[in-house]
């Protein structure tokens, strides 16, 4: 399946002169207050997006009926045996093999060691599961037999990530980064950038990866363009901002017409709406401004790579191996499934 997205019928936008604004004035400090927010990296230029041509296959999925036990999944992580769905109806990990079946099942609703209270990320790092518990202000770990593994406490826990010695990486709302050795202990702490804390909260809603080989740490922000790369140094913590695609460069087809102009717009980035890790990229699902789907592809150094669309239109998106994916879906009803691109 190609990058269709990119081949979609322009909007088209008339702007008649009897319709031009009297006073630009306001206009013109809004433009230059973004241009603040989302400005690009120093020294780093914007690249356009590249399609990739992908074929997909579908090799499984749940039952797609109401009894089905996994009744309202929100998140989502991979391994390479087991997708591994957060469901909200219970408070209750599910883990998925790629035919469908449940494997196993843990948790419930509580503050037990072995429950869960508001769960806000999972993901699969180093062979072990980590579930933030913001409800309980605490990281928890499995096995993927299930078995329970650590527990300690991660005060404002919102998003989880881990380098590949096995430190954890947390991110609390404010937003703050904190570096955890694997026994618990608070090594490094990172406030980012003012520019990300003046946003609002729907803005500043984080969205973080598990730990690449290259041993960084993907961090992208739900409503601002430009990811963040985070390495630990010895036991500090240090951030590099990059850049995104872009469909094309801001304003440049503006075309005049008779009465007036016609500005013509590709789609770009509404939202992003979560972001994994393969054996050789991160994968970030994002939502475009005509309501379609993209996955953004980078490498390990943060540089943009290419762009394709999903096989079908999923809430979340997670990488389990090579050439396989998992995706949820809610329509009809809340369902996974299982992809494997074909070479």
């Amino acid at each position: 399946m190609g990058l269709s997205v990119l081949g979609r019928r322009h909007t088209i936008l008339s702007l008649t002169e009897s319709q031009a604004p009297v006073n630009r004035l306001p206009f013109i400090c809004l433009a230059s207050a973004l241009a603040t927010l989302f400005a690009v990296p120093s020294g780093a230029q914007a690249q356009r997006r590249a399609p990739a041509e992908l074929r997909w296959e579908l090799i499984g999925h749940t039952p797609l009926d109401f009894d089905s036990p996994l009744q309202y999944p929100v998140l989502i992580a991979g391994s390479p045996d087991l997708a591994f769905a957060f469901d909200m109806a219970g408070n209750e990990i599910r883990a998925v093999r790629s035919d469908g079946e449940i494997a196993w099942t843990r948790g419930g609703r509580g503050g037990g060691p072995q429950e869960f209270s508001h769960v806000t990320d999972v993901e699969f790092i180093n062979g072990r599961l980590w579930v933030a518990d913001r409800g309980n202000a605490r990281s928890t770990g499995l096995d993927p037999d299930g078995n329970w593994g650590p527990l300690f406490t991660s005060p404002d826990v919102y998003q989880i990530g881990a380098f590949s010695d096995g430190r954890l990486l947390t991110l609390g709302v404010l937003p703050e980064v904190r570096l955890y050795s694997e026994s618990g202990v608070v090594l490094d702490q990172l406030r980012l950038p003012a520019r990300y804390q003046a946003m609002n909260p729907m803005a500043a809603d984080p969205i973080v990866s598990s730990a690449s080989p290259a041993g960084g740490v993907f961090l992208v922000f739900r409503y601002q363009p430009n990811p963040i790369l985070i390495s630990a140094v010895g036991s500090e913590l240090a951030m590099k901002e990059l850049v995104g695609p872009v469909a094309r460069p801001f304003q440049e087809a503006i075309h005049s017409s008779r009465g007036g102009r016609q500005i013509i717009r590709t789609p770009e980035i509404e939202y992003h709406r979560s972001v994994s890790v393969g054996s050789d990229f991160f994968y970030v699902l994002s939502v475009l401004d005509d309501e379609s789907l993209i996955v953004d592809r980078y490498t390990f150094a943060g540089e943009y790579h290419d762009s394709f669309v999903p096989p079908e239109p999923v809430g979340a998106w997670t990488v389990m191996g090579e050439d396989l994916f998992a995706g949820l879906i809610y329509e009809p009803i809340p369902h996974i499934k299982f992809w494997r691109i074909v070479r």
